[in-house]
């Protein structure tokens, strides 16, 4: 079976394909400190932390899905419901390590400045949908549901399908993780002259004011998940900025804290006219 979040096929997208390969500056440059001799520990203590991290995370879904299976295997006894309520927790169980793994690709890749991108012209609403029925095993965990707004609104991009689910997933799983059991998170596409914004609304802590600039770096938990006891390692907003500022767009936060978080992202629209306009640039230098 194809992994859900791993595999590039079964993706139903505009096909005007062309496939490049890019480099892309790191996102954790900086300027070189006169502490050089600080750096080799303070890179093992960041993957220290990171292993550990990661280890910790393991735990719960692995313990989860071991219960589950051993009910399965022990009880003849079981009726339909219970089954599906067991075969419900091993598929949501699935869905949060291969997010999991996934993250952790992506945010290596992005650290070594090399992220390969297939880009194509891409309908958003596809992206959206696929990353939708992804996330469904974790939003039926908790009774979970997405209202979705501005279906009308079907712009087509210029950028690597998978990443671009990859993002809508990450905002998604982000509103689950902070949304009360049976909550609505709302999800809404704008267009705007050159640009489509897509926006994640949930109705849990919010962010506080001084959390709000570092929320999208490596690492970066705010106030909330400690205090609602929140797993995660920090890097799917993290991811999320990486990979929509390759797609030449830009990501920002409204929040109140109490009264929810509204992560959104916004990216240039594909226009065949535009296209066509740096073809025939392109002729005039090569001719000139």
């Amino acid at each position: 079976m194809e992994s859900m979040f791993g595999g590039r096929q079964g993706m139903n997208t505009a096909t005007c394909s062309f496939d490049s390969s890019v480099s892309v500056p790191s996102l954790n440059q900086a300027d070189p400190t006169p502490a050089v001799v600080e750096q080799p520990r303070l890179a093992h203590q960041a993957a220290h932390d990171v292993l550990a991290t990661v280890a910790h995370e393991l735990r719960t879904p692995l313990a989860t899905m071991q219960v589950s299976l051993e009910m399965l295997a022990g009880s003849s006894d079981l009726n339909p419901e219970e089954v599906d309520q067991l075969l419900s927790r091993l598929q949501s169980g699935l869905t949060w390590l291969e997010g999991l793994a996934e993250n952790l690709t992506i945010w290596a890749a992005l650290e070594t400045g090399h992220l390969p991108l297939r880009r194509s012209v891409v309908q958003l609403s596809e992206c959206i949908e696929s990353a939708l029925a992804l996330v469904q095993p974790l939003l039926e965990r908790k009774n979970q549901q997405v209202r979705l707004s501005g279906r009308t609104a079907n712009p087509c991009v210029y950028g690597d399908p998978f990443f671009l689910r990859q993002i809508v997933v990450n905002l998604l799983t982000n509103a689950s993780k902070y949304s009360n059991q049976g909550d609505v998170i709302d999800l809404s596409v704008c267009v705007a002259a050159s640009w489509v914004r897509v926006r994640v609304t949930d109705h849990g802590p919010g962010v506080a004011p001084g959390e709000r600039t570092s929320i999208f770096g490596r690492y970066a938990r705010g106030s909330a998940a400690a205090n609602n006891r929140a797993g995660g390692l920090g890097l799917g907003l993290h991811i999320v900025d990486g990979l929509v500022r390759l797609h030449g767009g830009i990501v920002g936060l409204d929040s109140e804290p109490g009264n929810g978080a509204s992560f959104w992202f916004r990216l240039p629209i594909y226009r065949m006219q535009n296209r066509k306009a740096r073809a025939r640039r392109l002729v005039w230098r090569n001719t000139a």
